[in-house]
C-alpha cells in the first residue's frame, strides 16, 4: 500500500468553493444560510438549509483527471494544488 501526504487546503462549504472564498465569508461574518434554491422543498416545514452553491464538480474532475481517481471526492484537487504551490 502507498502512503500519501497532501499538505494543503481544501474547502467546498456554503461560504464558498474554495478555501479563499471560504475564509473570507466566515472572516467577514457572512452566513451560508439561504432559502433552498436547489429543489422545491415543497410542503416541507423548513425551506431554509445551508446549501452549497455554483458548484460543478464535473468541471473540477475534468480539469485535473490525474488527481482524481473514481474513490476520490471531486473535492479533492485543491489541497493538492495548494500543496504543489506552497512546497
Amino acid at each position: 500500500m502507498r502512503r500519501v501526504g497532501v499538505t494543503g487546503l481544501g474547502a467546498v462549504t456554503p461560504l464558498g468553493n474554495d478555501a479563499r472564498s471560504t475564509w473570507s465569508a466566515a472572516v467577514a461574518g457572512k452566513s451560508g444560510i439561504d432559502w433552498i434554491r436547489s429543489f422545491d422543498p415543497g410542503d416541507a416545514p423548513v425551506r431554509i438549509a445551508a446549501e452549497v452553491k455554483d458548484f460543478d464538480a464535473t468541471q473540477v474532475a475534468s480539469a485535473s483527471p490525474r488527481l482524481i481517481s473514481s474513490a476520490a471526492s471531486p473535492i479533492a484537487w485543491e489541497p493538492v494544488a495548494h500543496a504543489e504551490t506552497t512546497a
